[in-house]
């Protein structure tokens, strides 16, 4: 499926490139495991249903867990999430939500005015 900005052209989210293999690791912390936490978060944090834009607020430790959209959200967080996605996918050669990924950026592209300013619309 393919995104495309506000002025019609498409956009594209270009799968991590790597080489993937298996070795043998001293008992240390994890980078790219953390990585790949973080990367679940950040994408989970999306709202597919209101074009993307973050889960401001999220209460992980009530039953049921829940979320809510703040003001705050669009504005100041949301173009954060994307702008690590990259640093996320290099360190973990993560390709998983690439979809969710793409939807994201190209809604953020469209949100850039003709003066180059992003808006929180």
């Amino acid at each position: 499926m393919a995104a495309y900005d506000a002025r019609g052209a498409q956009l594209a989210v270009p799968a991590p490139d790597g080489t993937r293999y298996e070795t043998q690791m001293s008992d240390t912390l994890d980078l790219a495991a953390r990585c790949n936490h973080a990367l679940h978060a950040l994408i989970g944090m999306t709202d597919t249903d209101l074009d993307h834009e973050i889960w401001f607020h999220s209460f992980l430790g009530d039953d049921p867990p829940w979320m809510y959209h703040d003001t705050a959200g669009m504005p100041t967080n949301s173009p954060k999430f994307p702008a690590s996605y990259p640093l996320m996918r290099v360190a973990t050669v993560n390709d998983r939500n690439l979809d969710v990924e793409r939807d994201m950026m190209s809604m953020m592209v469209r949100n850039i005015g003709d003066d180059c300013l992003f808006y929180a619309i």
